[in-house]
């Protein structure tokens, strides 16, 4: 199967095997507002919709991550598997009009005001 090889400065020497025969992988990396870092692996296996995630984790200034694109015959096995459906409901529970959600939306409101229109409090 084609897929990732994947390394990281954070995992002291640990290889990780990505792939779904037929099916997609793919390597998120997020940095949070210019703040924190994160970033995980994973792929979507059809039918069936489950969505399959391997290893990851936060970065620090410095940390690499090595990705080589190649044909194994055996990936890592995932250490998540979650159904699509399970998914969806996670999100719209988090989606929901609550304090909380409501406080972070009006933060990253006044965030972009500031961003993009040098607006200070």
């Amino acid at each position: 199967m084609k897929g990732l090889i994947v390394k990281s400065s954070t995992w002291n020497g640990k290889v990780c095997k990505v792939g779904i025969p037929g099916n997609a992988v793919h390597v998120h990396i997020i940095i949070a507002y210019g703040q924190t870092g994160s970033w995980c692996v994973g792929g979507l296996r059809m039918p069936g919709e489950e969505h399959l995630s391997w290893e990851g984790g936060e970065l620090s200034v410095g940390d690499e991550i090595e990705v080589v694109f190649a044909e194994f015959s055996q990936a890592t096995p995932p250490v998540g598997c979650e159904s699509h459906d399970s998914l969806k409901t996670r999100m719209a529970a988090a989606m929901e009009n609550s304090e909380e959600n409501w406080q972070w939306k009006l933060d990253r409101y006044k965030e972009l005001e500031r961003l993009l229109f040098g607006k200070v409090e």
